[in-house]
């Protein structure tokens, strides 16, 4: 009889439903778990900003690079351009220019003396101080490579003198700028009018003057 009731409980407890063993999240591995997400979203966002800024920082001192590559083109054709000239006789005062007009107007264009002139080929765009190449917004445009309206690098307007210290003397002298197209607002019919955007990464170009050559120099990209 007793084996009999044993049996019947036995019975009874198979056929009654189990009740889930699943074990719940405890609430302290639930907000330990939202903390990690949060911490790792922040460490993310630092890394980005980190990244980023030394990304920038890279294309700047790219940009900068750059420029200091063009700024040595214009050096080499500059000394070229003055050789040219000296051998030609026509690295001095253009005696057809007045006295009063020397200091701002005493050279030679393109189109001077063209039986001698070994730059006729850019006539009036051209214009030489002392045999090298003027900061006119035009003569190194149409002397260097690289350089030009539909180029990389382009003409970016004038700037005043401000690099007494790098040596630019002399009555009269503006600097001749120029930078990368994005930094520079582009008058498609005059470059002349020409501006930049923001006052840095640019070259800045002065030309020659009596008792000194011409100067050249690179203000870094930010």
């Amino acid at each position: 009889m007793i084996s009999e009731q044993l049996d019947c409980v036995d019975v009874l407890s198979a056929s009654l439903p189990v009740k889930s063993q699943r074990r719940k999240t405890p609430r302290t591995a639930q907000g330990f778990t939202l903390v990690s997400m949060i911490v790792t979203i922040v460490i993310l966002a630092t890394l980005a900003v980190i990244a980023s800024a030394h990304y920038t920082s890279f294309s700047a001192d790219a940009r900068t690079a750059a420029l200091k590559s063009v700024a040595g083109n214009i050096a080499s054709t500059a000394e070229m351009t003055h050789a040219e000239m000296v051998m030609a006789g026509l690295a001095g005062w253009n005696p057809k220019h007045s006295e009063l007009r020397r200091a701002v107007r005493g050279g030679y264009f393109g189109d001077d003396e063209p039986g001698r002139n070994p730059f006729a080929f850019c006539g009036h765009d051209c214009y030489f101080m002392m045999g090298y190449p003027s900061a006119g917004s035009k003569t190194l445009s149409s002397l260097v490579d690289g350089i030009g309206q539909k180029d990389d690098i382009v003409f970016a307007g004038w700037g005043n003198n401000d690099r007494q210290a790098q040596g630019v003397t002399g009555t009269s002298v503006l600097l001749a700028l120029f930078s990368f197209r994005d930094n520079v607002n582009i008058n498609k019919s005059n470059p002349g009018n020409n501006t930049l955007k923001k006052h840095s990464c640019y070259i800045w170009y002065a030309g020659s003057r009596p008792g000194r050559s011409y100067k050249l120099g690179v203000s870094p990209c930010k």
